[in-house]
């Protein structure tokens, strides 16, 4: 009895520890060329594309659905690494590692910049950035906000593999 009772124990501690795992960890992986990503519950796939901005020193890749997009920007044009995505508020001076910003149907814009400056909301990680076939790889989740209704969203399970990058 008491070994069927570890053995519940362990199983309960392990579920218990592994169900708080960052989510980038788990998430699936875009096919190449597409971005990814669970957007408020709703699944999202589509094909993306990418910029590096070298003047200021930007990578940003942009994913349209309809009328919605999904944007990362990452303030870093040659790093592969991971960048926290804080909130940015009504400050001035420089701007966040790392940016998601989610726009809809409905004009309604939703970014991680409307959360307080300094406020860790994700995690943006670039995987591989390939300048031979100038294409960018990497994972995301973030929490967005609505700068005129306050509503929040959360992205998650993100995911972009050899976006085509334009140089």
């Amino acid at each position: 009895m008491k070994a069927i009772s570890k053995v519940l124990l362990a199983a309960t501690l392990c579920g218990l520890f592994t169900s708080c795992s960052d989510d980038s960890e788990n998430a699936p992986v875009a096919p190449a060329g597409k971005l990814i990503a669970t957007v408020g519950g709703m699944a999202w796939e589509s094909e993306a594309i990418a910029s590096v901005e070298h003047d200021f020193e930007w990578i940003h890749v942009v994913s349209r659905i309809d009328n919605k997009e999904i944007w990362v920007l990452v303030n870093k044009d040659d790093a592969v690494g991971t960048y926290e995505v804080t909130g940015y508020g009504d400050q001035v001076g420089p701007s966040p590692d790392a940016i998601v910003t989610y726009n809809n149907s409905s004009s309604e814009g939703s970014s991680s910049t409307y959360f307080d400056k300094d406020v860790v909301v994700g995690s943006v990680t670039i995987t591989e950035i390939d300048e031979v076939n100038k294409t960018v790889s990497g994972t995301f989740y973030s929490k967005v906000k609505s700068n005129t209704t306050g509503t929040l969203l959360e992205i998650t399970s993100g995911s972009f593999t050899k976006i085509p990058m334009e140089m």
